[in-house]
């Protein structure tokens, strides 16, 4: 995360509202920022999991603490994807009789919560390493960006506030024309930042799989 950063978007968004003060500046970047990430899926990180034995759900918790999940958006085990449903409280048992305990399907509950299904049966079993791929938000009040965001998007973020206070009515900065650009500018670096994101930073498409393990990365907090 990088707060340097954040004070030069806000300055420079400044220099083009004369007259806006700056704490309204900075809600407008906080809401800005978040919006991006929001509907880019681009802030992104694979948290770890380690099953237990009869655990059924987990907590996944992203290595920076200003950070939160947004969504999950890919569960592997062993190489292989696991299929996404909707969560149910019926027992395993009813849907999984002859799987004895091999989860192969999740659930995610409250964005950060992952279950697992059918429950893991054995600490044994293997691999009991999960990958869960994941795109994050910047907690709420962090006047701060993701690094990549100062570095490929700043000019993205900028529009995106210039765009928020341009628009609103009867403002000495209101502007109806420069909104609109400043709309366009916006929403064409979302798109941008998700098809980069999709392509994992890559210059062209990408075949793309998890590692066997989660080497280096947070481990999910199982619920007692």
């Amino acid at each position: 995360m990088n707060t340097s950063i954040g004070s030069d978007i806000v300055n420079t968004v400044a220099s083009q509202v004369p007259g806006v003060v700056q704490h309204h500046i900075e809600l407008q970047f906080r809401n800005t920022v978040r919006d991006f990430l929001l509907r880019s899926n681009s802030w992104r990180e694979v948290i770890g999991v380690t099953t237990r034995a009869n655990k059924k759900e987990y907590l996944l918790d992203p290595v920076d603490q200003n950070s939160q999940v947004n969504y999950v958006l890919s569960v592997y085990k062993g190489g292989l994807p696991l299929r996404p449903i909707g969560f149910s409280p019926v027992p395993d048992e009813a849907f999984f009789e002859s799987e004895s305990g091999t989860t192969n399907q999740y659930y995610v509950k409250e964005t950060n919560t992952l279950g697992l299904q059918p429950t893991p049966r054995s600490d044994s079993d293997t691999p009991k390493n999960i990958q869960v791929l994941v795109s994050l938000l910047v907690r709420p009040g962090i006047v701060a960006v993701p690094d990549y965001l100062a570095t490929h998007f700043f000019d993205g973020i900028v529009s995106g506030i210039l765009y928020r206070l341009m628009n609103q009515p009867n403002k000495p900065y209101t502007s109806t024309t420069l909104a609109k650009a400043n709309r366009t500018t916006y929403f064409s670096e979302v798109n941008r930042a998700r098809d980069e994101a999709d392509r994992f930073w890559t210059t062209g498409p990408s075949a793309w799989r998890f590692p066997g393990f989660a080497s280096g990365q947070r481990q999910g907090r199982e619920i007692t």
